[in-house]
């Protein structure tokens, strides 16, 4: 039996904006100051996203020329522990 190869179906591009074009490491810098891990064996250690939820976060985050966001809705659909760190 063959294994069956799935693709996400992307409605973004999973890219990151140039760095002057996001709030987003504005973002992950506060999260990393205040934001504690809350249970597991990380308990009460800083938080940590995973390499592809920095990258949604920035995109979430992007601003066009006159600092308007540029997407004001969106949907993450993922499988329970998708975000957990490996």
């Amino acid at each position: 039996m063959t294994a069956l190869t799935l693709e996400p179906i992307r409605t973004w591009p999973d890219t990151v904006p140039p760095e002057t074009r996001t709030l987003g490491w504005d973002v992950l810098d506060w999260t990393a100051r205040y934001l504690l891990q809350p249970d597991g064996p990380d308990a009460g250690k800083p938080w940590r996203y995973t390499p592809e939820q920095v990258r949604i976060l920035l995109r979430w985050f992007e601003i066009d020329d006159a600092g308007v966001f540029v997407r004001r809705q969106g949907t993450i659909r993922r499988l329970k522990g998708w975000g957990l760190p490996r």
